[in-house]
Formats: C-alpha cells, structure tokens, sequence
C-alpha cells in the first residue's frame, strides 16, 4: 500500500485486468483505504494497440525486444503451477 501511494506511475503486465482488482479487492476485504490515484501504465494493452505480436505475453516480449532484460523463468513453479498455488490462497 506504501508504494502504491509513492508511485506517480505504475508499470504492469495485465495490471489492469488482473493485479490492479486483485489488488483493490484486498484493500476492500481488510478495510483499507484505496492507495492515491496514478497513471497506469501496462505494457500487455500497450503491446496489443500498436502492433501485432504472436503474442503479448511477458515472457515473448522481453525475448523479442529486450536485450539486456528477459522474464525470468520460474524454476520452482513453471507456468500455471505458480499461478495454481497462490490463487488457492
């Protein structure tokens, strides 16, 4: 919640249809307050309204156009196991 009232703008990946709710259902449940408003920036929405990738995920973006950075591979929980084990919580 900190960070989220420091940050001017907040860089995601599909943040806004899934983080973001996640997110503000979590405040919602512990009764917290919303963070203070910024600029959401997802590169998932950017990626898909300037171009035409074979795809937009994370992982296929950072191997195309990233040279230095890449999206680190989950060792413990490739793919949908990872998602499978914290949605459960």
């Amino acid at each position: 919640m900190e960070l989220l009232d420091q940050a001017d703008i907040l860089i995601t990946q599909n943040g806004q249809a899934f983080d973001s709710p996640k997110i503000n259902t979590r405040f919602i449940l512990n009764g917290m307050k919303p963070p203070s408003p910024y600029k959401h920036l997802d590169t998932y929405k950017i990626a898909k309204k300037v171009a035409s990738f074979t795809s937009n995920s994370l992982e296929y973006l950072t191997d195309k156009l990233c040279i230095k950075y890449k999206k680190l591979a989950h060792a413990k929980f490739p793919g949908m196991l990872l998602w499978r084990k914290f949605s459960r919580e």
